[in-house]
C-alpha cells in the first residue's frame, strides 16, 4: 500500500503525476524534493504537492515510493543521496527516457535493489516546469514499464496501480528494447528539430529567415523548444543508440541528396509516396 510518495524533481512530469493522483482520489501524502524552495513552494501553492523539503533525509523518510523525475544525469546524484535512508526498502521508480544507463547506476550505487521499477510515460509538452503541469497529461498515453527478471512483483503491482489512476495505458519492454525503440521514435526527432533550427540560423541571408516561417516549420520544429538540459542528458546516456539512429537518417539524407542532384524524379516520388502512405497509416 502506497501512502507516502516523494517526488524528486517537481516539474512537468513529476508534478503532473502528483496532480493526476490527487484528482483520482489518492489520499496519501505527496512530498516534493528539489534544490530550490521557490519552485517547490509554487508546487504547494498550486496544490500539486502537499509539502516539500530540501533536506533529502526528511523528504524520503518513511516514503513508500520515491520517484526520480529529474534530468537523467541528476538521477545518480539523488540515488547516492538517498542511499543511507532506504532501510525500509521503498519502491524507487523514475520517469526518464533512458533505461539501461539508469539501471546500471542503480546497480552500481544501491547493489541488488529489487524494489527499483523503471518507468517512462510517453507524454509531455515542449514547455517544462511546475507551471505546465496537467492532471490530464497521461490520459490514454502509453506508460512503459521496464522491470528486470529479479524485480519485486509487488513493487511492479503497486506502481502499476498508481499509473493506472492517472489514465495511462501500461506496456512492458526490456530496458534494451526501450532504449533502441525510443532512440528512433523520440530521441532522433528531437535531434532533428534542434539541428534544423540551428541550421537555418546559420544560413547567411540579408533577411531574417525565420520571418518567413509558416505552419510546416512550426509543426516540425515545435519540440525544438524542449528543455535543453533534459535532452543533452538523454544524448549522453543513450549515446550509442542515438548515434546509430542519426547515422541511419544521414544515410537517407545522402541518398535523397543524390537523387535530387541526378534529377531522378521517379525515385524521389517513390520515396515521398512511401513516406506519405506510412504517415497516413499512423
Amino acid at each position: 500500500m502506497i501512502n507516502k510518495i516523494c517526488i524528486c524533481g517537481v516539474g512537468l512530469i513529476g508534478g503532473s503525476f502528483a496532480l493526476a493522483l490527487k484528482k483520482a482520489g489518492f489520499d496519501g501524502e505527496i512530498i516534493g524534493f528539489g534544490r530550490t524552495t521557490e519552485n517547490l513552494q509554487k508546487a504547494v501553492d498550486l496544490s500539486v504537492i502537499d509539502r516539500f523539503s530540501c533536506d533529502i533525509k526528511t523528504a524520503v523518510s518513511d516514503a513508500d515510493l520515491i520517484m526520480l523525475a529529474t534530468p537523467m544525469l541528476i538521477m545518480p546524484i539523488i540515488l547516492k543521496q538517498i542511499k543511507p535512508f532506504l532501510s525500509h526498502k521503498p519502491i524507487i521508480t523514475d520517469v526518464g527516457s533512458v533505461k539501461e544507463y539508469l539501471i546500471q547506476q542503480v546497480t552500481d550505487i544501491l547493489g541488488d535493489y529489487n524494489n527499483f521499477v523503471g518507468a517512462h510515460p510517453i507524454a509531455g509538452k515542449e514547455k517544462s516546469g511546475v507551471e505546465a503541469v496537467s492532471c490530464e497529461l497521461f490520459i490514454d498515453k502509453k506508460l512503459i514499464i521496464t522491470p528486470l527478471p529479479n524485480t519485486n512483483q509487488n513493487a511492479i503491482d503497486e506502481l502499476t496501480k498508481l499509473w493506472l489512476k492517472t489514465g495511462a495505458k501500461l506496456q512492458t519492454l526490456s530496458p534494451a528494447q526501450h532504449d533502441k525503440i525510443f532512440s528512433h521514435i523520440s530521441h532522433l526527432p528531437h535531434m532533428l528539430a534542434y539541428s534544423l533550427i540551428n541550421t537555418l540560423h546559420d544560413i547567411e541571408l540579408d533577411d531574417n529567415i525565420f520571418a518567413y516561417a509558416a505552419g510546416g516549420f512550426s509543426d516540425f520544429s515545435r519540440i525544438g523548444a524542449s528543455d535543453p538540459q533534459m535532452w543533452a542528458d538523454i544524448c549522453l546516456t543513450n549515446k550509442n543508440n542515438i548515434a546509430d539512429s542519426l547515422q541511419e537518417y544521414i544515410s537517407h539524407c545522402q541518398r535523397l541528396k543524390q537523387l535530387i542532384l541526378t534529377e531522378d524524379h521517379y525515385k524521389i516520388m517513390e520515396l515521398f509516396s512511401q513516406a506519405q502512405q506510412l504517415r497516413q497509416n499512423l
